[in-house]
């Protein structure tokens, strides 16, 4: 028996973008983590709200996600928790609302709100559900000094979602992704960038700050 090595190049060939982005939603992510953040949210007069925020997130035995997201301060919105669950080939979003104590699903439309007066959309909070996109190589592009594969993701048409398409910049070297462009049927509406000098790096497993 023996193996046929072949160039880099001719390797990133087979590379499909729906495989692309099969890998960058693996790639680097412990099994299980929980990290404190804050967001920080600027009007338009430029006044700010910082909120902290604990972010956990599991994979399961079947390679199911989870991702459970609780505020912690200001008092006004602490103990609020959004879970977000792979399930039966989809995707499960609930809101936990400690003023009320209730918990309310999140479907259709609502999904595609504005996450407790952020940019962030519920949607853009929960794992991505793979098999509700279709996939396409764009041109290859340097984001942040990194070169990146362009995969462009188009809902597929009984997908529940806010987006008519995103694009998402792929590093070719550990497959982080490094740019999401949001975009809806008038055109792009929103950039989440990651900074790659920011990630934290321990052994295999990547982590942005």
């Amino acid at each position: 028996a023996f193996a046929l090595a072949l160039p880099a190049a001719a390797a990133e060939e087979t590379l499909s973008a729906e495989a692309i982005v099969r890998k960058t939603t693996d790639s680097g992510q412990p099994a299980s983590s929980k990290q404190k953040t804050k967001m920080t949210l600027v009007d338009g007069k430029g006044a700010d709200r910082v909120r902290a925020l604990q972010v956990s997130r599991a994979k399961g035995a079947k390679g199911e996600w989870s991702t459970r997201i609780e505020f912690l301060e200001p008092k006004d919105v602490a103990g609020t928790v959004l879970l977000s669950v792979e399930k039966d080939g989809g995707v499960s979003q609930h809101l936990y609302l400690p003023g009320v104590k209730r918990v309310r699903k999140l479907v259709g439309k609502q999904r595609g709100g504005a996450f407790m007066g952020s940019d962030f959309a519920y949607e853009d909070l929960a794992p991505r559900d793979l098999g509700k996109s279709r996939y396409a190589l764009l041109p290859d592009e340097t984001v942040a000094g990194k070169l990146c594969w362009t995969v462009e993701a188009t809902p597929a048409k009984d997908a529940e979602s806010g987006y008519a398409k995103t694009i998402l910049s792929v590093t070719k070297d550990d497959f982080t992704t490094v740019r999401v462009r949001f975009f809806d049927a008038k055109g792009e509406t929103k950039v989440l960038d990651v900074d790659p000098a920011k990630i934290h790096v321990e052994g295999d497993v990547r982590i942005p700050q």
